[in-house]
Parts: structure tokens; sequence; C-alpha cells
């Protein structure tokens, strides 16, 4: 994080930035707490500067998200504030303090097992579709569902990082990725498009991964993308 976002958030906003809890493509997250009452939450900064002349930031400004939205689903972290700092999307977060399912499933790895337990598992599943149901019915797409950005709140899952200026195709920089490795649909990386699709892909390598403790088929071809040609033609990819 710049000096000056430090700074801008703490002297006009009353927010003291503490450690860094994570990293992506797109954007740093630090826990936080208020000044004045120690509340705690969590800031996220993007990587890159947004792109002023870009409309798509002008609309995300004079209306953040849906997920801000009365009466979303209780599935989604609750975003707090958003502002545009030294030319970075900085936003404020509900702060989860329970872990995330990547955490969950080392949890019982150590303790013998390939993964969370199924049934578990597919409650937590349900509930992270309900939430990216509820984004698709608002027009965005999340692009990086992965076990670290479903977190759990009282037993519950929440899902995280919904990268605001990655939404609005806000940031300066073009992005070669549209996620994390690992998690990507094969047209994410060969033609850079999403489409609602794309968050079922992730969720269902979300799955696996937190099932079985190892890597889906689209991590092999997260590996392979560098040194393998896109294919062309309906199914070349699988071929």
């Amino acid at each position: 994080m710049e000096d000056t976002v430090r700074r801008v958030l703490q002297t006009e906003y009353g927010l003291r930035v503490l450690q860094r809890l994570g990293h992506g493509g797109f954007g740093e997250v630090y826990a936080a707490e208020t000044v004045a009452e120690q509340v705690p939450c969590a800031i996220k900064v993007s990587l890159d500067r947004l792109d002023e002349g870009n409309p798509a930031v002008h609309k995300r400004a004079a209306n953040p998200t849906a997920v801000a939205l009365p009466g979303g689903p209780p599935h989604l972290v609750t975003l707090m504030d958003m502002w545009q700092i030294a030319g970075f999307l900085v936003t404020r977060w509900e702060l989860a303090t329970d872990g995330s399912l990547l955490d969950l499933m080392e949890n019982y790895r150590r303790q013998g097992q390939a993964g969370i337990p199924p049934q578990e598992l597919r409650r937590y599943m349900w509930e992270a579709a309900k939430a990216i149901d509820f984004l698709h019915e608002h027009g965005i797409y999340h692009r990086d569902v992965t076990p670290a950005n479903l977190l759990l709140v009282h037993g519950h899952v929440k899902l995280a990082d919904l990268g605001l200026a990655k939404v609005a195709g806000a940031s300066i920089v073009s992005h070669t990725g549209t996620g994390t490795l690992g998690y990507q649909p094969p047209e994410a990386f060969q033609q850079h498009e999403w489409s609602p699709t794309g968050d079922l892909y992730s969720l269902a390598a979300t799955y696996v991964r937190l099932r079985t403790g190892r890597g889906s088929f689209a991590e092999w071809l997260d590996s392979t993308a560098s040194i393998c040609p896109p294919a062309h033609g309906p199914g070349a990819v699988w071929g």
C-alpha cells in the first residue's frame, strides 16, 4: 500500500491500517480498525490506479455495486465504504475473523482427512452459489471464486474479494489473467473472456480442491497454457 493511501485513510477517514492479510491478481487486503473506537474492518486496495477516462469508473463511483443494496443475501461480505485515493480504488469491508474454507481444509488435512467432509462442504458450496446467483442477477461477475475467498463467519460462508475494479474493467493496466491460477475457465486464459458460467467453473474447481486437497483439472490447464498454443473450434480445449 502506498504511503499516500495509508495517510489519507488515517487522516481523512479515521482508519488505522494494520497487517496485510493477503493479495491476489487485482488487489491487496489489510486488516484495519477505526482510530477512535478500534472497530475492526478490512481494507482492499487495487494494485493499479484507475483509468479516469473509463466511463465504468464513474458508473461504479455513482453506484458502488449491488452488494451494497439492502436486502442482499447474508452470504456476501458486507461492503461498508468505497473511495478513490491517489488514483487507487480503496474499499472497506466487514472483517471475517473465522478464517477461510482454505484454512478449514488444511485443518482437516492435519487431522488425516483428504479435505472437508462432503456433507459439510455441500452446505458451504450452496451458500457460495447463492451469493454468486445474487451477483449475476445484478450483472456482476465475481471472476475470482477460490477457497481463500470463501470466508467463514459463525459457521456460514461469505463470498469475499468482489473486486470492484475488475468488475468495472476500470484499471489502467490490462491484466493478462482474469482470476487465480487453477480456478479460471479455459476461455478466461485463452480468449480473456468471462461469462456467468466462469464463476460456476471456479466454484466447481474450488469444490474439488476443498474436498480432495488437490488441484483440479483447471490447474493443469493453467500450467500448460503458457506452453500450448490456444486450441480452436468447439471442444478443442478438451480434445
